[in-house]
């Protein structure tokens, strides 16, 4: 099982300026009111899914059963955020896997050293 759909997706976004460019218009497209019904439904069914794993129903699911749908969850929930912010997922997951000999700006200077 691949381990993150987006993958492609994003490699296409940093190898090629033109794809960047297209999320960069679909992003800003999303913040017109001709998107909004888009937006909506989209919060609702990672809202319903939310719910659907606090219930009840899914506490009785056998480890197995929970497992899939957890897996299924996550990675629609990544979909749907990569859909609506296509520029600042990628941003943000760029963050998350940085090498580790890079400094970070942020950290005081006894951890720069």
């Amino acid at each position: 099982m691949k381990s993150n759909l987006l993958t492609t997706v994003t490699k296409y976004m940093d190898a090629y300026d033109e794809v960047a460019d297209m999320a960069s218009n679909f992003e800003r497209a999303l913040k017109t009111k001709d998107w909004e019904f888009f937006k909506q439904v989209a919060i609702t069914i990672k809202a319903e899914m939310q719910t659907d794993m606090f219930s009840k129903k899914f506490t009785e699911l056998s480890l197995e059963e929970k497992d899939i749908t957890q897996r299924t969850y996550y990675n629609i929930n990544q979909i749907l955020d990569f859909l609506l912010n296509p520029v600042g997922w990628t941003k943000k997951r760029h963050m998350k896997y940085q090498p580790k000999g890079k400094v970070n700006p942020n950290q005081g200077k006894e951890g720069n050293k």
